[in-house]
């Protein structure tokens, strides 16, 4: 696991630390759905290593069946070479742990790369099970 920080938009600005440190936000709207929603939702952010065979639902897929992590990030370009090094955030509190969000970094992608690797992004993509929508009448996490 990576020791990243998951905030809530209520414990967000109260959670930051005090020290001056580089410290890039990420901003996500995730609703939860109902059949998997408990009390306590952990959100862990892991790489996919080690993950490989854990299944992911694009939003663009919606209503069709997961694909394996590896195969969605073969689809969007990522080199073999970075995919395992790959940033996802998984709910981990239910029994198959689910993925929720992939990272793609834009610094893979020739054109999209910046000179200054401070600077440099790159996008959540979230699951469409997590998507807010009206096929996911879940509780918003933000």
């Amino acid at each position: 696991e990576i020791p990243w920080k998951v905030y809530t938009k209520d414990n967000y600005s109260r959670s930051l630390p005090r020290r001056k440190a580089k410290i890039k936000i990420f901003p996500l709207n995730i609703s939860t759905p109902k059949s998997i929603q408990q009390k306590d939702d952990n959100f862990v952010v892991k790489t996919v290593q080690g993950n490989e065979f854990m299944k992911f639902l694009p939003p663009w897929r919606a209503g069709k069946n997961p694909i394996k992590i590896k195969e969605f990030l073969r689809g969007q370009r990522v080199p073999l070479h970075r995919r395992g090094n790959t940033y996802i955030l998984c709910l981990s509190n239910t029994e198959d742990k689910r993925i929720v969000a992939v990272f793609l970094d834009k610094s893979h992608d020739i054109e999209e790369a910046s000179l200054d690797k401070e600077y440099d992004t790159g996008t959540w993509i979230i699951s469409a099970d997590f998507v807010e929508g009206p096929n996911n009448e879940g509780e918003k996490n933000e």
